[in-house]
């Protein structure tokens, strides 16, 4: 396998994982609490752990309703 051949096979994946590497970088430099108030709940959260589930909802989210092919 060549190099040209390695990237057009992988570039979802390279785009994928240099996004996830982002996201992380992004998550760790905004460690501080904040407060979360989610209908009757309330609480304080790492502001990490938020944007973290926030991703991942996004993800789980795009992921399921994406058109199929």
């Amino acid at each position: 396998m060549n190099q040209k051949t390695f990237w057009k096979k992988n570039y979802r994946l390279i785009i994928l994982l240099a996004g996830i590497l982002l996201a992380i970088v992004f998550v760790i430099q905004n460690s501080g609490k904040v407060p979360v108030s989610f209908l009757w709940m309330q609480s304080m959260l790492p502001l990490a752990v938020l944007l973290l589930l926030t991703l991942l909802a996004g993800g789980a989210i795009g992921h399921f309703l994406r058109p199929r092919r």
